[in-house]
């Protein structure tokens, strides 16, 4: 510090109080040197791993973050930036030499933009702090926060908030509070990492928690032949609501809705992992089709019964957090928290979530849809769900008294019949015929077997009705007098009276008399 040069010998002052040797008009006592106290702002970032907005012992310092200083002036009140720093290998940044004054500490967008040193990272929530409604100024929060950075007694805790600017340098940026500098900083921050500046003149609580986010996804798909995989040109289901819920000690808690876009994609982003605690918080997924004429098969996977806590089920064979992708993810009426919906099982985002998951619809990697930012590692769109059309079968039984084949006008229906349905299951190679439902014909003898998939079936009128006092006694099967089934194969029958695959048919039974006065009538 030095003063501009200064003749003395030339018309000097007079009248300074100070000097009483030399004369008074010899005399410059002018000269005069004002001081000021310094300031500084500190000092760590790190990965809030728990998302608890603490810094607890093992979690990890971010090195090379880079941290922007912002200067309030009161002047034009506005946010002018004047400096960066960058965080070293123990997370620590540091800005010194500062005036007494309002200062905002944030975080570069660069940090997190695509290629940037932190991409996929989002700041700590520390308990909805970053939730709380500001007041005051535009850049002054008056209000008593959990993680206000001015004056506060604690250390080690999150102080940024996420787009808590809405205009000018700060808007988008995780960024804290104003701060005021010259208005009694805390002492004996930890780490201390200010060698110049005294301690009571320092503020080195200001800390930012960052963590990865998450995402899930991603495929609801027609899965034409229920082999519960995506084979090459199934088509993905748009329109499909898709419900996010984590669950915690209160239950299972909606937390987002997507839609399925065009080609039946959803994401679920910006989410944080599993939090490690004396509970897990898993995540699970509800699903309300809004195709109507769809639900899901339920294979035998799908009917295994659960062994953990209600929302988990241990090692089933379509279990989410197996990281197959392009398999069938969804059980329906499998939990019963969501008796009328289709649930996956419990999905944990730890970290450690699968990589190039592949899209077998389309060929592309799914990384492709994941415009979250989410890294690879920490995204799971491996979380598809499978639906098949329904199918029916029907629909009436009558009495056919000319026996021609068909009901004609005046004819009867006959109520109160049992009919039963078979499925043809060749699955093993060979053809085994299953019941797997059986119904009563209504008041216009009608009957219907719905909420079918694809495949081969029989429809028996079994000989229980035609047993005495049954609806059917004296009865026999109309012979119709018609066209007769000539395919053959292990599954069909020949010569039956017509063949219940023809389109313009349905399955009809008409029986006529047998026996008694109106045998043959």
């Amino acid at each position: 510090m030095i003063s501009d040069t200064l003749h003395l010998g030339e018309d000097e002052p007079t009248n300074e109080p100070f000097d009483t040797t030399a004369p008074d008009m010899n005399s410059n006592l002018h000269m005069d040197f004002g001081f000021i106290e310094l300031h500084s702002l500190g000092n760590l970032v790190w990965e809030d791993a728990n998302n608890n907005g603490l810094y607890d012992g093992g979690e990890m310092p971010l090195t090379g973050v880079i941290v922007e200083l912002h200067y309030y002036n009161p002047a034009t009140m506005d946010c002018e930036l004047i400096g960066y720093d960058t965080t070293d290998v123990n997370g620590l940044y540091l800005f010194d030499s500062l005036l007494a004054g309002k200062y905002i500490l944030a975080l570069s967008q660069s940090n997190f933009d695509a290629g940037g040193v932190y991409a996929g990272y989002v700041s700590s929530t520390g308990g909805l702090s970053d939730l709380t409604t500001k007041a005051g100024s535009a850049y002054d929060d008056p209000a008593s926060l959990a993680n206000d950075p001015d004056g506060e007694p604690s250390d080690l805790d999150d102080n940024g908030i996420t787009n808590k600017y809405t205009v000018g340098p700060l808007a988008g940026l995780i960024a804290t509070d104003t701060i005021d500098l010259g208005d009694g900083e805390p002492l004996n921050e930890n780490p201390y990492n200010d060698g110049t500046t005294s301690d009571a003149n320092n503020n080195l609580t200001i800390d930012f928690g960052l963590l990865p986010m998450h995402s899930i996804g991603n495929l609801v798909w027609i899965d034409s032949n229920n082999n519960g995989l995506v084979d090459a040109g199934e088509m993905g289901i748009p329109g499909v609501e898709v419900v996010l819920h984590i669950v915690t000690q209160s239950g299972c808690v909606a937390v987002d809705t997507q839609i399925t876009d065009g080609s039946g994609k959803y994401l679920f982003d910006t989410l944080i992992a599993e939090i490690i605690s004396s509970r897990s918080q898993p995540i699970i997924l509800q699903w309300v089709s809004h195709w109507k004429i769809c639900q899901q098969y339920r294979r035998g996977s799908d009917l295994t019964t659960k062994t953990g806590s209600p929302y988990e089920d241990k090692n089933v064979p379509n279990d989410p957090d197996n990281d197959t992708d392009n398999d069938d993810n969804g059980i329906r009426g499998g939990n019963t928290n969501f008796a009328s919906s289709v649930t996956s099982d419990t999905i944990s985002l730890n970290g450690n979530e699968p990589i190039a998951e592949i899209d077998g619809s389309t060929g592309s990697t799914d990384t492709t849809y994941d415009m979250s930012g989410a890294r690879n590692i920490n995204s799971n769109l491996t979380v598809d769900f499978g639906f098949v059309p329904l199918h029916s079968i029907g629909n009436q039984i009558f009495v056919d008294a000319n026996n021609n084949g068909k009901m004609d006008l005046g004819e009867s229906a006959i109520p109160g019949v049992k009919v039963i349905l078979h499925y043809v299951d060749t699955t093993g190679g060979m053809s085994v015929c299953v019941t797997i439902d059986s119904v009563i014909t209504d008041s216009d003898g009608k009957y219907v077997f719905d909420s079918l998939i694809a495949g081969q079936y029989l429809v028996e009128i079994p000989a229980s009705n035609f047993a005495p006092g049954q609806p059917l006694e004296n009865y026999n099967s109309s012979t119709g007098g018609g066209a007769t089934n000539t395919t053959s194969g292990p599954n069909e029958v020949p010569g039956m009276p017509i063949d219940a695959d023809t389109p313009a048919d349905s399955v009809d039974h008409g029986v006529f008399v047998s026996s008694g006065p109106f045998a043959g009538g």
